[in-house]
């Protein structure tokens, strides 16, 4: 083990750098469809209300779209359709900001804030190796099934959709039918950070925003 590298730093880095890359692709894709076409009331919603629909639209949508569009025309036609979509939600945030005022948050807005941000600290957490010293604990989560999700995220990176098959390989490129729709979006990250994320930094943030997707389905489902 090379004495100067920290493992659980560097995945802690992946882990913050691609979170912040995550909602280029998790959020405007649900806010443009929300707003266009008014689902739910969506013009009529708070913010709060309006980020948490565009987080569960554009998981609903997005893997779809991007499996379609790549099989149709190619990578650089997702890449074209997600910038067409972000400045359409740039322009709709600009429009919005002109004609609404900005409501002032809620005491219950800031409290979910906290439970969301220690609830996400705690997962972060529990996925990286913890370094001491020279020596590295492994994560258990990550020996389960997260091995095979990093590396279906490294194929899909590399060699598009469907991806080859990263883990058997006799003698020529076999094709993966095992499901890999979230992966997808996991891998577009990995290509948008460059350097400085990683297969394994896209599967972990990856992670994170999958929870606050299910915290904002519920939320929206009994609010």
């Amino acid at each position: 083990m090379d004495g100067n590298a920290n493992f659980m730093l560097a995945d802690l880095g992946g882990i913050l750098v691609s979170s912040c890359v995550f909602p280029l692709f998790l959020l405007p894709p649900g806010y443009v469809l929300g707003w266009l076409a008014d689902l739910f009331g969506f013009r009529r919603r708070r913010p709060v209300a309006r980020l948490l629909l565009s987080l569960v639209l554009s998981i609903s949508v997005s893997p779809i779209l991007i499996y379609l569009i790549h099989r149709s025309l190619g990578l650089q036609a997702v890449w074209s359709a997600y910038g067409a979509v972000w400045i359409a939600c740039a322009a709709i945030l600009i429009r919005e900001r002109r004609t609404r005022v900005t409501p002032i948050p809620k005491a219950c807005d800031w409290i979910t804030f906290t439970v969301v941000s220690t609830w996400l600290a705690i997962v972060a957490l529990s996925l990286v190796d913890v370094q001491y010293g020279d020596r590295v604990f492994f994560s258990f989560a990550l020996n389960v099934d997260y091995t095979k999700h990093i590396a279906v995220t490294g194929a899909l990176a590399r060699t598009g959709i469907p991806p080859v098959n990263p883990s058997f390989h006799p003698g020529y490129r076999l094709e993966l039918f095992y499901y890999y729709f979230w992966f997808m979006i996991c891998s577009l990250v990995d290509r948008c950070g460059g350097a400085l994320v990683t297969a394994r930094g896209a599967v972990l943030g990856g992670t994170l925003w999958s929870g606050l997707g299910l915290m904002a389905a519920v939320a929206l489902a009994v609010g």
